[in-house]
Parts: structure tokens; sequence; C-alpha cells
């Protein structure tokens, strides 16, 4: 009979919830609700533009009027010079206008959208000519204003009237800038913005266990948003959605639900401004069900029946025939499969699964008889039944001879036993056995038979009866024998043993516990005649059922049905109660039998099971975390994983602030909570041990009205937090980096300070500046600001004193980054000019003016020290300035801007005995340069000689440094190369000789040896019987080049210094061998070399020279970087040394910076193509002025020197007043000195003239070559 079901599906439309009725609104704001404000400010940072608005000297006239219920904003400015003043300001005026509005709105928002209504009438406008004088005029529109709450303040529009007039010579010419202008702005539509959520879900009907994709589209908020999604199944997802205002933003995520049923699912946005919406929507889960179906003859495991599982699962389905069936095949939804035992059904959709049994082919075969006397014919029959017909036969008679008929014919011919064998197949392939034992006899013999095998289950009895049969009456003995195998607990007996023929035995079997086929061979003996019969004995596996029943509420684990299995298999079910459902209890065949969820029963006999569930007490209470960090002015909340994790009831709850857990609780209970702070590495303390970086500022625990203060609740410890039901609980921590002292003190309240800091805490403690102690957050930093009083001096700031890392700065703007320890800091002042230690050092023969000591001197002031040796042997080297190697001039300037040491270097050429030598002049070379081609030189006195006198001298250089020259194959070779020969001494026994030559055998140096590794000189002298030994030692360099320049009116002079790689030190002693160009320039190559454009063969100071006219300039470039190239000179040619360290050297164009012009003073700066804020000292600087014609006017100069350098963050120019210094800062404002005739340098006099070019000619530069170009203006008088 065919079982029938049905699945209900429930087509559930979406329903999402708003919290609102719409998403953006909008208002229209009149004029006359506006608030209006404007102010008068300079019309840009210049300084001429900062003093002219300031000073009442020039004529300036500016309104604005503001017409409420018009909208418009009338505003005038006019600016010009007061006729016949030479010495003016520059007027100028910037009018700025602000539309502001103040409102409030239904319900907090995020952000609102400004669209004003902007109209512009010019009522009149006067603009000078474009080097005269300026007039503009512009608005800018707020257009976003993000907010949070509901009430807003924004500053619509601003409004920019700017006029400005700097020709300040009105002698000759009068002009003026002047604007007349109205903005018309009527009204302002506001749309006010907050997150829209829209949600969906693919697919709404879902199997048990599939991938529900969840889709979330939010716009109209301000990203980045915090995205959350509820699930009915006990979990949640927050993801963080990021993007810009007006994006639409999607969200993916996915769920496989575990229950069936109508699932609600909530989604929460809430946007940076804490403006939220949320949605839900229900997914229809089902269970996908497999219907097992069975034919007559047999049962499943699982049993027959409706069994639910979940989409994509995997079951086994086995098949138990009964007893005379076989399984025939499977049927899946109708379509045939095949017949494995068991099969697997993946279940990705409902399926129906049918098990086919069909009887067992069953054969039976007889004879007409049984035994007889040879020969003997016998007919042989076959009946078949079961299976699928139709049936095919083969037939073994036993001696040899084989049939396919159904009933066939076989004469024996001779006698014996013979056990025939008959195999039916069906059309399934499926194959059944019969047999039948023929005795043939010779005149006295027996047979014997079986009346049937034996087939029972373990612990029942079977039986057989043996026949023994014979022409003859003899007497029969029965014994019994296993064949391969013994089933075990089992016992057999037959009775009677013994018999006469053509009587019978009874064979009887009880069946223990094995399970199989067991084959009994009953043997049958008179006197030698001996024959058999096999019994077979097939004992079969007990099965039992057992029926799962639920009650409602819940479900079970193998779901509700009929299930076979064999005996003695222990079965393991589940009780899984619905959400709001609890498990009750187990009834076994009626009866109470357990409470535990999960039992396990023996299967000995059939059984019916059920699960019963009861109805949950509701008691709903909720904890919400609400956790803040301090973030410049205000407690943040949001995500704050950075700082940590909370724990609760040991689960991490979502860092996610605020987060609110629902809880069912029926009692009060205790619940442990703790924060878990990040350590310094940024990873989770209870994991990774180490130090918090993270302390509690402040800790509550509130439920309803009542607030409790904790004083513990960080890892390692927790705070112990009440539950009580149908309450709202809430934690609330204040969390922040942990913070260390910076204590600020001073020597002498002679004067005050600013603090400020970039701790995110900072406004937590309400500092007010002044001395004291400051909290900073870990790695932020702290900035302090030193000023003096009046009549008294800053001195310095020392950090951390009296410690290894003791640090004296004297600048009065100090910032200590990066803090992770507590300072102290002390800022000093004192009533005198401040000074700064001045230590002065030498090394090797020689001293300095003044001489080597400790000297204070005056702070920011400059000191000359100069170097000298009266030591032939010796020679100034260089200077190490703070332990920098800096320039090798004799004479050096010293800017005491704070404590310094000075080293003066004097180094030495000498070699005694034995080294290294030039080919040239036969010197030696105290280092060698890599390439180098050179001799050995041995200079000795020997001892013990009063008359000339014949030595054998033998000589070479260590062959790690060197190579030598085999003239012979024309090569370099490594090997060692030895010198020799028989030379005279004078009477004293001294005696000089150098080894080497280009013509012959010369060394070089080895081309793998490293730069400022030392290596030997050897020599061997043989007087008669003696050997005098002498070594030496030496070093591998390499050659660079340095540039220093001195300017004129037509050209440079450029001084190239050749050094050593190793140390900077000067290249003594290779007078003649090297040059230098600055080839990326000028051109050095026209046809043929230029040699004029090469530097002149270096001196014995390693000093080269080149005169650069300003024509060879290449003037399109404004800056570059451009390499030193050396040459050596070889036989008057040039060549270039590839091997040599190319420097580099900065080349850029100068010109004059106009700062102020009057009738009879320009005020220039000096400037290059750089960084401002990188500028090198410009030394020596001269301006040039050129008359009324660019190249044959009158030439005003050289002024006296400007010196352009730096001090505590500003540039500064020094010229010369009354003999002292003036400091003139630079990009600051401009304050002439009164006495303007005596300023000779910097301010120069122009009266007079109609058209003038100037032109800034430097003094001195070292690595930059400056390109003076004139930078011309014009005066109409």
């Amino acid at each position: 009979m065919k079982r029938y079901y049905y699945l209900l599906f429930l087509i559930i439309p979406i329903f999402c919830i708003n919290q609102v009725s719409a998403y953006s609104f909008q208002q229209i704001i009149p004029s006359s609700q506006f608030s209006f404000q404007y102010y008068y400010s300079p019309a840009g940072s210049d300084p001429g533009q900062q003093e002219g608005f300031y000073e009442n000297h020039p004529i300036r006239y500016n309104s604005v009027e503001w017409n409420p219920e018009t909208g418009i904003i009338h505003c005038q400015a006019y600016v010009e010079v007061p006729k016949g003043v030479s010495q003016a300001y520059r007027p100028n005026v910037n009018i700025t206008s602000v539309i502001s509005y103040n409102g409030s709105f239904s319900n907090p928002f995020s952000y609102i959208k400004i669209k004003p209504n902007i109209n512009i009438n010019v009522i009149s406008l006067h603009k000078p000519p474009s080097d005269m004088g300026f007039v503009n005029y512009s608005y800018y529109i707020n257009d976003i204003k993000l907010s949070g709450n509901k009430e807003f303040s924004i500053d619509i529009a601003y409004f920019y009237v700017i006029a400005d007039y700097w020709y300040s010579n009105n002698e000759v010419i009068h002009d003026y800038a002047s604007i007349d202008i109205e903005f018309s702005i009527k009204n302002v539509e506001l749309n006010f913005y907050c997150p829209q959520l829209d949600i969906n879900a693919f697919p709404t009907n879902a199997w048990k266990g599939q991938n529900v994709q969840f889709i979330a589209i939010i716009k109209d908020g301000v990203p980045p948003y915090n995205i959350q999604w509820y699930f009915d199944e006990q979990y949640n997802y927050t993801e963080v959605v990021y993007g810009n205002i007006g994006d639409i933003l999607t969200s993916y995520t996915y769920f496989a639900f575990q229950n069936p049923g109508l699932h609600n699912v909530t989604c929460k946005v809430i946007d940076s401004m804490g403006i939220n919406d949320a949605k839900w929507i229900l997914v229809n889960v089902s269970s996908v069900y497999l219907n097992i179906e069975t034919t007559l003859g047999g049962t499943t495991n699982p049993s027959p029946g409706l069994h639910e599982y979940s989409i994509g699962e995997k079951v086994n389905v086995y098949a138990y025939p009964s007893s005379g069936y076989a399984l025939d095949k499977w049927e899946l939804d109708g379509i045939t499969l095949n017949s494995n035992n068991p099969i697997s059904i993946i279940m990705n959709s409902n399926h129906t699964l049918k098990a086919i049994f069909t009887q067992e082919l069953t054969v039976n075969a007889y004879s007409n008889v049984t035994y007889g006397e040879a020969p003997l014919p016998v007919q042989f029959y076959c009946i078949a039944s079961g299976g699928n017909p139709p049936y095919s036969f083969l037939w073994n008679f036993g001696d040899m001879g084989i049939s396919n008929e159904q009933n066939p014919i076989h004469v024996y011919s001779q006698p014996g036993k013979y056990n025939v064998v008959v195999t039916v197949s069906d059309s399934m392939g499926r194959k059944g056995y019969a047999y039948i034992n023929i005795y043939v006899n010779s005149s006295i013999d027996f047979i014997i038979y079986k009346s049937n095998d034996i087939f029972i289950k373990p612990g029942e009895l079977g039986t057989s009866i043996i026949y023994v049969n014979s022409n003859q009456i003899i007497p029969i003995q029965l014994s019994i024998e296993w064949i391969e195998k013994l089933p075990i607990n089992s016992c057999i007996s037959i009775i009677p043993q013994s018999v006469i023929t053509n009587g019978s035995s009874l064979l009887t079997f009880l069946a223990g516990d094995s399970i199989g086929i067991y084959t009994c061979r009953v043997i049958g003996r008179s006197g030698n005649l001996s024959h058999y019969v096999d019994v077979y004995i097939n004992i079969t596996q007990q099965i039992y059922y057992l029926n799962i029943e639920s009650s409602e509420g819940g479900i079970t684990n193998p779901t509700q049905g009929l299930y076979a299995y064999p005996a003695g298999t222990i079965v393991t079910i589940s009780a899984i109660p619905n959400s709001d459902y609890l498990f009750d209890k187990w009834q076994l065949n009626g009866n109470d039998y357990s409470s535990n969820d999960i039992i396990s029963i023996t299967m000995n006999s059939n059984y019916t099971l059920k699960a019963v569930f009861k109805k949950k007490l509701q008691y709903q209470s909720s904890i919400i975390f609400d956790i803040r960090y301090p973030w410049y002015g205000s407690w943040m909340q949001g995500d704050y994983s950075e700082y940590g994790l909370i724990y609760f009831n040991n689960s991490i709850i979502a860092p996610s602030s605020p987060y609110t857990l629902k809880l069912m609780i029926p009692n009060v209970e205790n619940v442990p909570i703790y924060f878990d702070p990040m350590n310094l590495q940024g990873k989770l303390l209870s994991q990774w041990g180490g130090e918090s970086k993270v302390k509690i500022y402040s800790a509550y625990y509130i439920i309803g009205n009542n607030e409790f203060s904790i004083s513990s609740i960080m890892y390692p410890s927790y705070y112990e937090a009440i539950l009580i039901p149908s309450q709202t609980h809430i934690l609330r921590l204040n969390i922040k980096l942990i913070d260390f002292p910076v204590n600020i003190t001073s020597n002498r309240n002679w004067g005050y300070i600013i603090v400020e800091s970039n701790s995110p805490s900072w406004f937590i403690y309400n500092y007010s500046n002044g001395f004291g102690v400051y909290y900073v957050d870990y790695s932020y930093n702290i900035k302090i600001k030193a000023y003096p009083y009046a009549g008294y001096y800053f001195d310095k700031i020392v950090i951390n004193p009296n410690s290894q890392d003791e640090k004296i700065l004297y600048d009065n703007i100090v910032t200590i980054e990066n803090i992770t320890k507590p300072y102290n800091v002390i800022v000093y002042f004192s009533a005198n000019p401040p000074t700064s230690k001045l230590i002065i050092k030498v090394e090797g023969n020689g001293t300095t003016i003044p001489a080597p000591g400790i000297y204070e001197v005056p702070r920011y002031s400059y000191q000359s020290i100069i170097a000298y040796t009266n030591d032939p042997n010796y020679y100034f080297s260089n200077w190490i300035i703070d332990g920098k190697r800096v320039v090798d001039d004799s004479k050096i300037n010293i800017y005491m801007d704070s404590d310094h040491e000075v080293t003066a270097i004097f180094d030495t050429d000498i070699i005694e005995n034995i080294g290294p030598a030039s080919l040239k002049d036969g010197r030696m070379l105290k280092r060698v340069i890599l390439y180098e081609n050179i001799g050995i030189n041995v200079t000795v006195r020997i001892p013990g000689i009063s008359s000339p006198t014949q030595v054998n001298i033998t000589a070479w250089l260590d062959p790690l440094g060197v190579l030598w020259w085999d003239k012979n194959s024309c090569t370099f070779k490594s090997s060692i190369y030895k010198f020799t020969k028989i030379v005279t001494t004078d009477s004293s026994g001294y005696i000089s000789i150098l080894f080497g030559s280009l013509d012959d055998v010369f060394y070089s140096t080895n081309r793998n040896a490293s730069i400022g590794s030392k290596y030997f000189a050897y020599a061997e002298i043989r007087v008669s019987d003696k050997v005098y030994y002498y070594n030496s030692t030496w070093k591998i360099d390499n050659i660079m080049a340095t540039t220093e320049f001195d300017y004129n009116l037509t050209g440079i002079n450029a001084t190239f210094k050749f050094r050593y790689l190793s140390d900077g030190s000067l290249v003594k002693g290779r007078e003649g061998f090297y040059s230098a160009t600055l080839d990326g320039i000028y051109e050095i190559w026209n046809g043929s070399l230029l040699r004029e454009r090469f530097s002149s063969p270096c001196d014995e100071n390693g000093f080269s020279y080149l005169w650069i006219p300003y024509s060879w300039l290449n003037n399109s470039i404004l800056r570059a970087e451009i390499p030193i190239n050396i040459y050596s000179y070889e036989n008057s040619s040039l060549y270039p040394i590839t091997y040599a360290i190319r420097n580099n050297i900065t080349y850029t164009v100068i010109a004059p910076m106009f700062y102020f012009i009057n009738s009879d003073f320009i005020v220039l700066e000096p400037f290059d193509w750089g960084d401002r804020n990188k500028l090198s000292p410009i030394e020596g600087s001269y301006a040039y002025i050129y008359s009324n014609d660019i190249n044959n006017g009158t030439i005003f100069g050289p002024s006296k020197s400007i010196l352009l350098y730096r001090s505590h963050d500003k540039i500064y120019m020094n010229f010369s007043i009354n003999s002292s210094f003036l400091l003139l800062p630079i990009r600051d404002q401009i304050k002439i000195p009164m006495d303007l005739a005596q300023i000779k340098g910097i301010l120069i006099n122009i009266s007079n003239m109609k058209n003038i070019w100037l032109q800034i000619i430097p003094g001195h530069s070292v690595n930059i070559l400056y390109n003076p170009i004139k930078e011309g203006r014009k005066f109409i008088r």
C-alpha cells in the first residue's frame, strides 16, 4: 500500500517596520529668521597688508547694511593712498559677512543639506591697474552640516568683499580701489536627513540548514555605519560599513536556520552621528522530508514513514528483508536507482524513497530414485519460485556431467556417492541452489541424506531428519563433525546414533549468540563403507522495533518514527525543545522513564519511547553595555575594540557601544563581568600577558534607579553583577589609555608657560596652563612653550634632569613625543642674557686660538676659532663639531645656539722606512686610492755602517691589497711579487730607493680590496751575515670631491677639494693628478673637449680651481641636483675616473623677493627655488641695482653683507646699522627702522629711478651653486 504525505508551505510576504514615516524632510527658512554678523579684516597675510589695515594713515571707507525683510546685504569698500604722502601704508580691507540660523527639528537627525538662493548685484566697481591694486568679491556656501541632535546652529553662507591698493607713490599718479555690491538671499532650503535602512532576504522561504542571504541597503546617514543583525536563534552579527555622505551602501551576511518555523530577523543601523533605523523581516524555514516506503517483504532503518532533515544532509537508509525475501531495488521519486544496501540520499529537496522487496529465489530439486545399482538412470526435476523470472538452469551431476535442461535424465555407470547441484539464475542475476545425493551401489551399499537445512535465530531450536537407505539390512553408526568453523555457545545432538538401514535419526541444534552460516557433517559408517551428508545451519540476527514519539514543544533526534535495530543495538536519543519550551521527561512503553534529555536504550525488545515537553515561564530582562572613551573634547560611544573586550558570564560581548543583551532569567542571579584590556602590543591581556595600555576612569552598574560604583572590573579582577528578572541593567564604563605624569617646574618665578597636548583625554583634567603636573595618554605628545617676563631671559629646558636620558634644549618651544613613561621638566629663566658652553679640543700636533679649553660665551653669538701648527711634519686636516666631521678651513665661526664641542684634527703623511709610493716622484703614500698604480719605497738608515757598503734589498707589498703587472703576459696577477736589488749605502748607512716602473713591473690596488682596510709593506736588507727586517701599514681608500663657490658680477670662482672617502680628509701628495667639472649645468663638448671648462690640475693640498662665467650656466634649470665628475690627468690627457664617488651639488636660481617699496627704499630678501623651511644660509650676499637699463645702467653696490640664517624655527637676515647687527625676521611683519638713511645693507635707496633691475650676488656657498638672475621693476614718476 502506498503512503502519501503533504507538506504545507507558508507563503509569507516580507513586512518591515520603519521607525519614522519618512527619512528626509524639507524646511524653507525666510531671510527674516536669519542671524547676521560682519567684521573687517586685512585683505591678506602679507606684512604690508597687515600694517596697512591696522594703521590710521591710509584712506579707507567700508560699510555693511543688512535688511532682514528683503534679504539684501549691501557692502561698500573704498581704499586709496593719501595724495602727496611719500611714505604711506598699504590701504586694504576684507569685509566678511555671515548669514546664520539657529533652529530645532522634531526628531534627532544626521545632517542638513543647505541650499540658499543667492543673487549678486554689482552697483559699481573700480579696479586699478593690476600692479597697483586689486578688487574682488565672492561667497562660500556651507552646504552640509552634521548634527546628531534635534537642535542645530548653522552658518549658511559667507560673503567676501576685498579692496586692496598697494601703489605707495601717490605723488605722480593718484588712483584707488572701490566696490559697491549687493548680495541677495531671500530664503534657504534646509533638507534634513537621517539614515534609511532597507533589508531583504533571499530566499524568504528556506530549507532548514540552507544559507539565507540577508541584504541591508543604507543611505542618507553619515558613514561609517554600524550594522547589527539579530537572529532569533541566539546569534547576532555586527559589521561596520564605510563610505561617504550621499553614498548608497550595501551590506551582506548569511545565516542558516537550524529550526523550522517562522523566524523574525531584525536589522539595526547606527550612523556616526548616533542616529539609527531598524527593520525586520520574516523568513519561513521548512525542513526537507524523506518519505520512506516499502513493498511487502521487509522494513528499513530509518523506518518507513516521514522523516525530517536539514537541506544538504546525507542520509543512509538500510533495508532489512523479512525471512524468505531479498532487496530487489530502490526507487527514488519513482526512478529506479540500484540495490545497494545501505543507500545514501542527499537531502537537496523533499524525496520519496521506496525499498522494493521480492521473495528470495527458492529452488527445490528431486529425482525419481536416489539410489540403485549401476548402471542407474535417474530422472531429475527442478521447481523454482520467487526472484524475477524467467529462470535459467545448470545441473552438475557430480560425475563431470552437466545439463541446462530444467528436468534432465542422467545415467550413472559407476558405483559411488554423487553430490548433484542445480543452480537457478533469475533475470536479475540472483542465484538459487538445490542439492540431491545419488547413491549408486555395488551389491552391498547404503545411502545417507537429510530432510532439510536449518534456518533459526539466536536462542531458537532447529531440527533435521537424517535418512539411511539400502537394499540390504545392515547396521549404521552415525557421528557429527563441524566443517571449517564452530558456532559459539551452541548445542547439537543426533538421536539415535545407531540405526538400521531404511531408518532415520533426528539432528537437533540449539543456537547460541553466533551469527552466520555453519556446516554440520553427519557421517554414517558400516564396516568399510562410509558416506556423509552436510546439513547447513543459518543463524540470522533478531530485529526489534523502536517507535519514537514527541509531545508538542520540541523534536527528537532521531526524529519521530518507527526504527528497526538488530538485537543488542544501543540507540542514543536526544530531546530538543523549541525556544519557548523546556524538556520534561521520557516515557517508555507508557511509563515515566528518565528526565535526562539524552538517553540510551539497548534493543532487547520492541519499545515505544515518547519525549514530553513543557512550556517555559517567561522572565525577560536586559543589560545595556555603555562603554565610552575620550576623544578630543567628549566621551565617545561606538567601536571600542582597540581598547579591549567585555566578557559577560565568560562570553564576549560585541565591542559596539551601546549594546543591549536580552536575558531570560527566572530568578535573581549573580554573573561575573570583566573588561579584558589590550596590552602595549595591541593584544588581549588575558591571552598574551604583558602590561595593560588601558585603565578604567570610572565604572558604574545601574539597576532601575539604583546606581552602584564599581571599584574593580578589569582583568584579572571581575565584578559580580546582580541580574533581577524583568529589570533593565546598565553597565557604564569610561575607559581611557593609561597616562603618565609630566611634572613641569621652574628654577625661578621669572616667566610663564603654555602647555598643549594631542592627548585624547586632555579635556578631562581642565588644565589652565602654568607650572604643575600634566597627565598625557600613552604614546601621545605634550608641547611646552616657555616665555620670560619683561626684564628676564629664557635660558633652557631640561628634560629628566640628573638621569641617564637627560636632555638639555635651548629652544623655548619643546615637544616631548610618544610619551610612555613619567617625565620631569625644568624650565630655566635667567636675569642675565644666557650663555652656552664652548669646548675646544685638539688631536695631533697643533693648537687653536683661543687655546683648547672650556668657555662660557653669550648664547646666540658667533665665536671664531683658528687652528694652526708649528710642526712641519703635521698639517691641519679638519674640524669635528659635536661629533660630526665638518669643514676643513683652519678658521671657523660657531653659532652658539646651544653647547658645542669643537675638535681640531691635525694629521701627517709621513711613513717611516718603507711603504707604497708614487711612481712619479717616489713619495711614500699613507693611503692608496682604488685602482692607483704604485711602487714601493725603501728609505732607511742601516745601523753599524760607517763607510759606503753594498746591501741586498728585497721589498714587497701585501698581496691582499695589490696586484702586480706582468709585462710578458700583459695581465695583473694576484701572487706575491718581490722586488730585489743590490745597492750601496752612503757612509752613514743611509739609503733610499724606489722599486717599480710603468715601463716594467709595478703594483696596482686589488680591485676586491675593502675601502679603509689596512695592509702591510715588507722589506729585508742583508748586510754580509746580518739581516734587517722592516714593515709598515697602509690603507686603500677612494676619492670624492666637494665644492665651494665665490661670486662676483661676472661669474663664479669654484674651488674643488679632493677628499678621501673614508673620513673626508683632503687628498695630499697627488699634485697634478685630478681635475673636476660640472657638466650637468654647462656643456663640455663642442666637437672636441672644452678643456677650459675643467678645473686646474689639483695642487699639493688637493685643491683645484675653475672660473665659471654666468654665460655658461643653463638658465632653463630652476633647481637640480648635479654630480661632480672627477677626471685624471695622464700624459696631458683627461680621463673620467669611473670608480670615484660622484657627490652631488645643488644648482639653483637665486633672485630677490620684494618686501617693501616706497618712493625711496626697497626691502628685499634673496631666495632660491628650494624648500623655504630648509634653505641653507647664504653667506655675504650683495645687492646690485641696475638703473634704467638692465645691462648698461648705473650699478649701485655692492651693499653691505646680508646673512640669511635660522634660529627658533624662524629665518632671519642680518644687516649693519651703526656697526651693530639688526635681526630682521623673514615672513614676519616687517618693522622698518626709523633711521632709514643709516641702513646700507638690505635697504637700498632708489630715489629718482624710473626702471630698476635687481640682482642678488651671494658671497660664498658650499656645495650649492647659485645662478643670480636679474629681477625687474618699473616706476612711473
